[in-house]
Order: structure tokens, then sequence, then C-alpha cells
């Protein structure tokens, strides 16, 4: 009896649906836990990079509450409003190193080759990645088109505020201080803890032709944020006031006050586009201006849209350099992220000054950063797709070399 042949194919039927089912299965889990992966050290980052950032301006804002008074609750907010000023610098810092900690630990775990081994690519590695990329981008752009304005506005209108009723008790000793119009004020001993004065005197022009010179043993600083007015409570002391119409008279005094009114008219505002949010922008930019300040809403303008668009470069030198610098830990990965990121605001911050000339198109100045960073970055992921040895000292090494034969006398070009 002749035997049935058997079926080549049937095995091959029951064997490749499951097994691309686990190699899917596989790929989801891969992709959640890079995800993960980025997401935390970004987190993480983002909040020590702005802390680090604060740090500097601690000592500025302790300043103003002990010595001006300003209460906790003004610096918070003093806080809040300086944030999205920052997020330019930490949110774009914190997703490179992210990415680059991330495949840079990967990689010294070998858990980069487990993943080539297992049939999964350097490629097969991008999605969540990107989509990490597009978080960023995200926050990014809300920030430069709303929360940056936001900021900026409220951070100002807040000092307008409480600077008005402040300024009077930087007082310094022994020095005329002529810090409110109309008034200037000399002080022996100030204590700003207290806002205690003593051996005073204070010259009052504040009406005009009739002045007025004031003598007190000392006197103490009253202020009142809500009326948005200053208090100078005096005592025993004289006044010497001057009226060209009924000539000189002598006042003589226990307790005298001056009030000092800062409720002035707000001053008109001026045009800034600093200050404009998104829509703002865009419609001043259909409004007749003169040049240079057109010229200034464009670059403001291309800014805001270019700025957010770095994530996406970032995410492909992050990969690279990553794979590539695995040895360098996380300091070394700090470092790497702050020079690329300097390099970045330099040229982004060059091609201002050439638009501004109008030396080369303004779309091309702003946009040239993301341009060639993206470039690098394909050219980089390439070569770490290809397990191309790529590091940045050898390379500089030897393009320095080659720059010194070059522009040796006497030597020839190898």
């Amino acid at each position: 009896m002749r035997p049935e042949p058997k079926n080549l194919y049937l095995p091959n039927l029951f064997t490749a649906h499951p097994l691309s089912c686990i190699m899917r299965r596989m790929k989801v889990i891969l992709h959640r836990y890079l995800f993960r992966e980025i997401a935390t050290t970004f987190l993480f980052s983002l909040v020590v990079v702005t802390l680090v950032i604060f740090m500097g301006k601690i000592m500025q804002l302790a300043e103003l509450v002990f010595t001006n008074g300003v209460s906790l609750k003004n610096i918070l907010k003093l806080f809040l409003y300086l944030t999205p000023s920052f997020s330019l610098v930490t949110i774009p810092m914190s997703f490179l190193l992210a990415v680059l900690l991330t495949f840079a630990r990967l990689s010294a775990d070998n858990e980069i080759t487990a993943m080539k081994s297992s049939g999964v690519s350097l490629y097969g590695l991008l999605p969540p990645v990107l989509g990490a990329a597009c978080l960023a981008y995200l926050l990014t752009a809300y920030v430069t088109a709303y929360a940056l304005p936001w900021g900026q506005n409220s951070f100002r209108k807040l000092m307008f505020d409480f600077l008005d009723t402040t300024q009077v008790l930087n007082l310094k000793e022994g020095v005329f201080n002529d810090q409110v119009p109309g008034l200037i004020i000399y002080t022996e001993q100030f204590d700003p803890r207290e806002s205690a004065m003593a051996g005073i005197i204070i010259h009052d022009s504040r009406e005009g032709q009739e002045q007025s010179t004031i003598f007190a043993r000392q006197g103490t600083i009253r202020r009142d944020p809500e009326q948005r007015s200053v208090r100078l409570h005096l005592s025993d002391g004289s006044i010497h006031h001057l009226s060209p119409p009924l000539g000189y008279r002598l006042i003589s005094f226990t307790s005298y006050d001056i009030a000092i009114n800062f409720a002035k008219p707000v001053a008109p505002t001026i045009f800034d586009e600093r200050y404009m949010n998104f829509g703002e922008l865009r419609a001043s930019l259909h409004r007749p201006l003169a040049k240079k300040i057109r010229q200034d809403v464009l670059v403001e303008y291309y800014r805001r849209v270019a700025l957010p668009f770095a994530s996406f470069a970032f995410a492909l030198l992050g990969v690279a350099l990553g794979i590539q610098n695995r040895r360098s830990g996380r300091s070394g990965g700090f470092a790497l992220s702050i020079t690329i990121l300097l390099a970045y605001y330099i040229l982004l911050s060059l091609g201002t000054n050439l638009s501004s000339r109008q030396s080369i198109p303004t779309w091309l100045a702003i946009w040239f950063p993301n341009l060639l960073f993206t470039t690098l970055g394909l050219w980089l992921f390439w070569m770490s797709a290809q397990e191309r040895q790529f590091t940045l000292q050898e390379q500089g090494s030897r393009l320095l070399r080659d720059i010194r034969l070059r522009f040796t006398p006497g030597r020839k070009n190898p």
C-alpha cells in the first residue's frame, strides 16, 4: 500500500499564527516597558532639573521675604509664574536625558542584544520613543503657546503689585534714598525686620513749589498692600516748611504721619511679542506694524512653532548616543545632554540674530537647528542600527588630527 504524501505546509499553518501572536504580544510588552522607563526617568529628571534651576533664584526671593516683607504666598506665586519660562529648557533637557539614560542602561545590561536576538530590531524599538516624543512635543507646544505668555504676564503684574508697596522699604543707612518720586529719605539707622528708623531726614517736594524738610528722632514704616499705600510714622521731630507766598514756617510735632499712595493709573501696555499667546501672535501678523516690530513678531512666531519639534530630534539622538555611550553612566549622560542642548540653543540664538538683521530668511534661521539635529540623529540612529561603532571622542580626535595635518606646513595628507 502506497503511503500518503505528507503536507509540508500543514505544520507551518499551525505554527506561524501562534508565533506571530507571540511576537506581537512580546512587542507590546517591550513597548510598554520602554515607554514606562522613559516616562519615569523623564519625570524624575524634570523635577531634579527644575529644582536645580530654582536654587539659583531662592536667594533672591529670600531677600524679598526677609528684607521687603513679601508674603510666602506671593513667593509661591512667583515660583509658579516662573515655571513656564524654565520649562522651555527643562522639558527638552529632561526628555533627552531620559531617552539617553534609558538606552544607555539597556545597552549596558545587554538588554538591547537580547531584544535583537529575539528578532526585534532597533527600528522596532522606535514606536514607544516616538510616542514619548509626541507627548513631550504636546507639552512643549502648550507651554510656548499659552503657559509662557500667561506666566510672564502674571509675573510682571505681581511684581508691579507688591514692588510698588515695598520699594520704599529698601532703605540704606547713611544714604539719601530717592526710590519714591518727590521724596528723599535719609536715615542713620534702619532695621529692615522691624521697619524701624532712627535719625531721619526727609525732603518732601511732592507739592510742587511748596517744599518741606522733616527731621525726626525715630520712625516706623507701615504699609497697606490692599490699599497700595505706605505710611511713615514719625515721632519727636520738626517740619521746616517753605512756601513762596507764605514764607517760612516751623512746626514741631510729637507724632506725624506721611502717606505715600501708590494706587496710580496703570501705564499703557507696551507692544511686546513675548507676552502674547499664539493666537495674538498670528493676529498681529495681519496687522499693519512697523518693519522692525513685524520682524520681531515673525521671529517669535517661528520660535514657538519650531521649539516643540526639537523633541523628535532629541529622541533620535538619545537612542543613538545612549547605545554608543553606555559606559559613561548618569553623569556622562547628563553632561552629554547639556552639551547637545547648549549647542541647540546657541544655534537658535544665532539664527534669531541673523533673522532679526534679515541676513537669511526667518523660517530657515529658526528651523535650521531642528533640521541639523534631526539629520544628525537620523544618521547616528542608522549607524547604531547597522551596529557600527561611533564614539564622540574618537571622531573628535580624528577631526582634530585631520585639521592639524592639513594645516601643518611640510606635511602631506595621508
